[in-house]
């Protein structure tokens, strides 16, 4: 699988997920009603359209700018490329921190409230959970492990990896090689953006009830605005996942090791996976 094949790959996915924004504003704007339920779930709808509207135009910016104009402007070569994914995600993170911080409070002379428990965070859909989940464990276990692979020593130290050969007298290196020069900044931002995420779902916990909802309906809200926070994080970590297991799996198999194509593969699975949780209905 080429670089070009990957990147087709990640523009059928910004697309996919740029149209289901715009008819998410869309349909948010046509349908109008007087229920203060549906009301709440068109605010949702625009809120996280917009946030999405940010992250995919910076990401849309990086992949045009950072692999090429800008890919000399770090010590590192490539690493701001190799971060856009994960800004892109902070940045939907933080649009999205905004707007479920001033939440509408309750108008009118007569106001209540349902005494309700609520939980410290908000409870998101269980595929975004898991999704989650499971993309930011393989991205640090993936960048940990190429890490300790990585060739030491040399003017491309950590960014480069050694052939395979039994010959002593023959030697040499593949690159790029996600080593600890990428490995440790995206660390960083990836650990950034779950904070940033968690932080999120305890705002929308705690952000005031809707008037005239029951708790149910509540809750509901509560899930609906989670679950496309998630979706948006989770992307951003497939995202990485699957520049990080390419970039590996290229460099290895041309240094000879058998398991660069499995990696290779499981990019093109991870950028698969993504898009069918982005676009997996909200329930």
């Amino acid at each position: 699988m080429s670089t070009s094949l990957v990147t087709v790959l990640l523009i059928v996915f910004a697309a996919v997920a740029l149209f289901t924004v715009v008819m998410g504003i869309v349909l948010t704007v046509v349908v109008k009603t007087d229920d203060p339920s549906r009301g709440a779930k068109r605010r949702i709808q625009v809120l996280y359209s917009v946030a999405a509207l940010v992250g995919l135009a910076f990401a849309a910016l990086a992949a045009y700018a950072f692999p090429t104009i800008y890919v000399n402007s770090t010590e590192v070569p490539g690493l701001l490329a190799a971060l856009a994914p994960l800004i892109a995600g902070i940045l939907f993170v933080d649009i999205a921190a905004i707007g479920e911080s001033f939440w509408p409070r309750p108008k009118g002379q007569k106001r209540g409230a349902y005494l309700t428990r609520r939980p410290a965070l908000a409870n998101a859909g269980a595929i975004t959970q898991i999704a989650t989940v499971v993309w930011a464990t393989l991205l640090v276990v993936s960048l940990v492990l190429f890490g300790f692979i990585a060739v030491k020593g040399g003017e491309a130290s950590g960014r480069s990896i050694a052939y395979v050969s039994t010959d002593p007298s023959v030697s040499g290196k593949s690159g790029p090689f996600p080593g600890w020069p990428y490995g440790i900044p995206m660390l960083v931002l990836a650990g950034v953006l779950i904070v940033f995420a968690v932080a999120v779902l305890h705002v929308i916990a705690r952000r005031p009830a809707v008037s005239g909802t029951t708790p149910q309906s509540d809750a509901q809200l509560r899930r609906i605005s989670a679950t496309n926070l998630l979706k948006g994080t989770q992307a951003s970590l497939a995202a990485s996942l699957a520049g990080v297991l390419l970039i590996a799996g290229q460099s290895s198999a041309n240094a000879g090791y058998w398991w660069g194509t499995p990696c290779m593969a499981m990019s093109l699975m991870v950028v698969v996976a993504g898009i069918i949780v982005l676009v997996w209905p909200s329930r």
